[in-house]
């Protein structure tokens, strides 16, 4: 089963009746019985979407039950099929966000190299940090990675 949708309609059908529950967020139900995904992936997948039409629409989010795990959908511009992975950083996490960032990358990174292979990895927090978030020690440690190849 394959689903395609225009993000804007996706938020309107799916995110937009879930985001009047506060933990719509941290809630793991698929938004429907052949469409395998949350509301936070769709919602990562529609943010994806947007910022790679960079405002010409051209983009569309999907899930194809066929796909490889891991499967958390994909996004698409009909040539470019993009397959994604996401994790939660969940409100109720001790660590500071950046530390969860980082330990999230490494334990996706010691899945091996054909885990997540050819997939665009999304991690969304959905809590605060204490102070600004240095995102370049996650750019580090994926250029590591890189270099260690």
């Amino acid at each position: 089963m394959e689903w395609e949708s225009n993000p804007d309609a996706a938020w309107r059908d799916f995110i937009l009746p879930a985001a009047e529950d506060a933990g719509w967020v941290e809630d793991g139900k698929n938004i429907s019985s052949d469409i395998k995904l949350s509301n936070r992936e769709l919602f990562g997948l529609i943010i994806l979407a947007q910022a790679l039409s960079d405002g010409d629409a051209s983009w569309s989010v999907g899930y194809d039950s066929t796909d490889p795990e891991p499967n958390d959908g994909y996004v698409t511009d009909g040539t470019k099929k993009l397959g994604v992975e996401h994790k939660i950083i969940a409100q109720q996490e001790k660590t500071d966000v950046l530390e969860t960032m980082l330990n999230r990358y490494e334990k996706f990174r010691d899945k091996g190299p054909d885990y997540g292979k050819d997939k665009v990895f999304i991690i969304q927090p959905n809590k605060s940090t204490l102070g600004a978030i240095k995102v370049s020690d996650l750019s580090d440690l994926i250029k590591e990675q890189k270099n260690a190849l």
